[in-house]
């Protein structure tokens, strides 16, 4: 890339790519809620896959030079 209009492009353009991805994520978070057994409390709060969960994408996001902060917040 040679100027600045093509990396301000480029990056509307990522940003497009990433909206429908992380709509599908969304979709899938809600309905684990759906899913889960209200009255089964170790399932409802689920700590540990919490936890599980984030140090491996934040793993994952330094593997790519990515802040880990960031691929969190995700």
């Amino acid at each position: 890339m040679k100027n600045i209009t093509e990396v301000r492009q480029a990056t509307d353009q990522l940003d497009q790519e990433l909206i429908l991805p992380l709509a599908k994520r969304q979709y899938l978070v809600e309905q684990t809620g759906r899913l889960k057994n209200k009255n089964d409390i170790r399932t409802v709060q689920a700590a540990d896959r919490v936890a599980q969960v984030l140090a491996s994408r934040r793993q994952e996001a330094t593997k790519v030079h990515l802040s880990p902060d960031v691929a969190e917040k995700i």
